[in-house]
């Protein structure tokens, strides 16, 4: 695996972190696409870091912000890298928690 992708990835995920949108849009490639779990309601691939951007800021403002971990992370196909993460979250006004 390429130790360059694997740190993009991690880099862009410290920049969604801090909100920093355009130091994550400067990590992302053009062809960006994020597929969403099986269980989630939006069931089709979100192309494009704009379009990506949006959604995970939209899913991520209803929790307290927690760090995510790496379960697992992976080179694929043509320079691309995939990676499967978790974390647990509490509700911002409800303080329900899950994984």
């Amino acid at each position: 695996m390429s130790q360059e992708n694997v740190d993009k990835l991690r880099q862009g995920l410290d920049a969604f972190f801090r909100r920093d949108r355009q130091a994550w849009l400067a990590l992302c490639d053009p062809n960006f696409e994020s597929v969403p779990s099986d269980d989630w309601p939006e069931t089709e691939p979100i192309r494009g870091a704009e379009a990506a951007w949006e959604f995970y800021v939209r899913t991520d403002e209803p929790w307290e912000p927690t760090p995510y971990e790496y379960v697992h992370v992976r080179d694929a196909e043509k320079q691309r890298v995939v990676g499967i993460m978790r974390r647990e979250v509490r509700g911002k006004t409800s303080g329900a928690t899950a994984t």
